[in-house]
């Protein structure tokens, strides 16, 4: 997640106050209940490949190829809009920064692109640079983040590693109509890939180890993640709702065919990053996000939870921020459907110091409208 803006600082014991856990655990225990249909929730369909649209607009004749030795920002700069450019292998030790519509970057063979010192960012892609595609590049070692989107309506991420790229690899905020697909990622403090603010967008056979977080959707809505593998980060999978932002709503999200494991890294970031409060061993984290769908995922050997289902106010509690913080938002997840999961081998090493045990499924009680159906699991807390 990224950080909240103007909440106060995490107290030196952020796990003391968490009264609020007990108290809904206990008023709402007997609420567990099964779905009123035992049917699919096929109603959420899959969001348009628009990733796809647009290399097809973008598929022209190249415009101009980039040689070892030569700049990939002075290409950028000297093509018209709606250009695309070809990266000849090697390493490009540069940042280049993206402002101009349709263009597209692609690397023929093994490019990789390399901090060239104190760099933060390796491919950033600003307000005006609709319709971006980037391709076969591996990116690495910058200080912040290897690809940085933000306010871009029409994107294609494909075939992107990213390496310790210090907080995020790839990052795309107040972001619309794009796709995140064949990426890989390891080694970021705090997300491998990570959508926020964003709508319509499908993250799609990515493969996330080795972060804090693998897979991060934040006060996002309509979104597809879908047959990804996110395995030895701290948590594999995030889709939360959490205040401070200009979107205050998180929806429509579907989280389908994942294989999500062993997420038991120890939790490398360190405060005041809001990530330094998660503990380890999470498969899947839903916090407040409200018509989640996940299905036909495979979560196994997580040692907290396989699938918990929390309130967003667990955050107020563990990082030590009041609950009026979060009056902006509905910090309850509603109408959730989680069904059809491979839940097995989960919760067998839960924190010691959190009110909630280990399980296949967990829930804290929060929410409406919420229901658990055709999961095959061992152990679920509420039973």
């Amino acid at each position: 997640m990224k950080k909240i803006t103007n909440a106060p600082k995490l107290c030196s014991h952020p796990l003391a106050p968490l009264r609020y856990f007990i108290v809904l655990l206990s008023a709402t225990l007997l609420t567990f209940t099964a779905c009123k249909k035992d049917i699919r929730p096929d109603n959420i369909a899959g969001n348009k490949d628009v990733g796809q649209d647009i290399a097809q607009k973008n598929s022209n004749t190249v415009t101009l190829v980039v040689k070892l030795g030569e700049s990939i920002q002075a290409a950028v700069n000297a093509v018209p809009d709606g250009a695309s450019i070809r990266i000849s292998p090697g390493t490009y030790y540069e940042s280049v920064t993206v402002n101009k519509p349709g263009i597209t970057l692609t690397g023929d063979g093994n490019v990789v692109l390399q901090n060239p010192g104190t760099a933060s960012k390796g491919i950033i892609v600003l307000d005006g640079g609709d319709g971006f595609t980037l391709k076969h590049i591996s990116i690495r070692n910058f200080a912040e983040r290897a690809v940085d989107m933000t306010y871009v309506d029409g994107f294609l991420l494909s075939h992107i590693t990213v390496t310790n790229n210090g907080e995020f690899g790839l990052f795309a905020e107040y972001c619309k109509n794009g796709t995140i697909e064949h990426c890989e990622g390891t080694g970021h403090s705090e997300t491998g890939t990570f959508v926020g603010q964003s709508t319509n967008v499908n993250i799609v056979q990515n493969k996330m180890y080795g972060n804090v977080i693998g897979l991060e959707v934040e006060n996002s809505s309509t979104i597809v993640m879908e047959k990804n593998q996110s395995f030895d980060n701290t948590v594999g999978i995030m889709c939360l709702l959490v205040p401070g932002r200009t979107v205050t709503q998180s929806a429509n999200i579907v989280l389908a065919k994942n294989q999500v494991r062993d997420n038991n890294r120890i939790n490398f970031s360190a405060p005041p990053e809001q990530e330094s409060v998660l503990p380890s061993g999470l498969g899947i984290l839903i916090l407040g996000t409200d018509h989640t769908v996940i299905r036909d995922n495979h979560v196994t050997g997580n040692k907290f939870a396989g699938i918990a289902t929390l309130s967003s106010l667990i955050m107020a509690q563990l990082a030590g921020i009041p609950e009026a913080y979060f009056a902006g938002i509905n910090p309850n997840p509603d109408h959730l459907r989680v069904i059809g999961n491979q839940v097995k081998n989960n919760g067998y090493a839960p924190p010691a110091n959190l009110p909630l045990p280990g399980a296949d499924l967990l829930w804290d009680g929060s929410g409406t409208g919420n229901c658990w159906s055709k999961n095959l699991y061992i152990v679920s807390f509420p039973s």
